[in-house]
């Protein structure tokens, strides 16, 4: 009986050692990185504290940000887009832990939006554009207060009107 006791407690040792004190100093650890411009170390940092709570919302929207602050929308090397993909799929993860988080929803928008600016050809411009307009509608829809939801929406809206406009008269 002791030595199963003890085997337990043996295994469930990294278990219990995983306290929210270290779930803490991740958050803080990435909070530091992001302040030092060091965002390799930021998404380490925020990653360790979404595996430590997988089911916090904090730290994806954290990851998913600091990915997104990587990306740069006029580059289309392998590794840009690479991670312009991690930080949707964090943003979609963020959606499934709380579905009706306007900001995830508004923010993938906005990463589409930013590739959609930089698309080589018109067709992927338009499916682009259309998906960050749903995105940003989706948004709206969980927060009518969304100012950058509308603005976007109209923004998208001007930019197909023009595009439009422009093929009528060419």
């Amino acid at each position: 009986m002791r030595v199963s006791l003890a085997i337990l407690i043996l295994a469930a040792g990294p278990l219990l050692s995983q306290t929210p004190s270290d779930y803490q100093s991740a958050m803080q650890q990435g909070r530091r990185a992001i302040i030092a411009g060091q965002y390799g170390d930021a998404v380490s940092a925020y990653q360790r504290a979404a595996d430590l709570e997988p089911t916090s919302v904090a730290p994806r929207m954290a990851l998913a940000d600091t990915l997104m602050r990587q990306y740069d929308p006029s580059s289309m090397a392998s590794e840009n887009l690479a991670i312009a993909s991690r930080s949707k799929a964090e943003f979609l993860h963020v959606l499934e832990i709380e579905p009706r988080h306007s900001m995830a929803a508004a923010l993938i928008g906005v990463l589409l939006f930013g590739q959609a600016s930089a698309a080589a050809d018109a067709q992927e411009q338009t499916r682009l554009l259309e998906e960050s307009r749903d995105w940003y509608r989706r948004a709206v829809a969980i927060d009518a207060r969304s100012r950058q939801g509308f603005y976007a929406l109209c923004r998208i809206a001007w930019l197909r009107w023009s595009d439009y406009q422009g093929s009528l008269f060419r």
